[in-house]
């Protein structure tokens, strides 16, 4: 039995449309996501490209009022807590709570006593490279009113 030329065609046009049409969605695919722009990326981008370029890096005692100090990470500190001890039965562990909370109201005598208070820890800025600050002094143009040169007219 043979197929009818027009059925055959028919057929052929068939699969080339289901293989274009699956071709196209993982291209739309691709696209959408190479065109997905993290909005923080952005939002960072602009802000330093209205900043004006360091001038002048060195490492210090102390800044000066007029530096930056170009290293400096915030430890977040900890919260208050609890040290259970490592019993017969369980192994020691570390309760995480506010003083005045009301979790803490409801303990009894006994499970106050089991308990090695941990006091809390402010926060630290620390921003001290092997005894030193560095500081950066910044001046000129910011980026986005510098006068870049034309590469065409070098």
């Amino acid at each position: 039995m043979s197929l009818s030329p027009f059925i055959f065609i028919w057929l052929l046009t068939t699969i080339a449309t289901v293989v274009i049409s699956m071709v196209m969605l993982v291209q739309t695919n691709r696209a959408n996501d190479l065109s997905t722009i993290k909005v923080n990326t952005v939002e960072q981008l602009e802000k330093y490209w209205i900043q004006q370029p360091f001038v002048s890096i060195n490492a210090r005692d102390k800044c000066f009022s007029f530096e930056e100090n170009l290293f400096g990470v915030v430890w977040p500190g900890t919260r208050s807590g609890c040290y259970h001890k490592k019993s017969l039965y369980t192994n020691g562990w570390v309760e995480v709570y506010l003083e005045n909370s009301i979790y803490n109201a409801r303990k009894s005598q006994d499970q106050k006593r089991d308990c090695d208070f941990i006091f809390p820890r402010k926060a630290v800025e620390m921003n001290v490279l092997n005894g030193k600050q560095i500081c950066g002094r910044r001046g000129g143009l910011s980026f986005s009113k510098v006068q870049r040169v034309d590469p065409l007219t070098l």
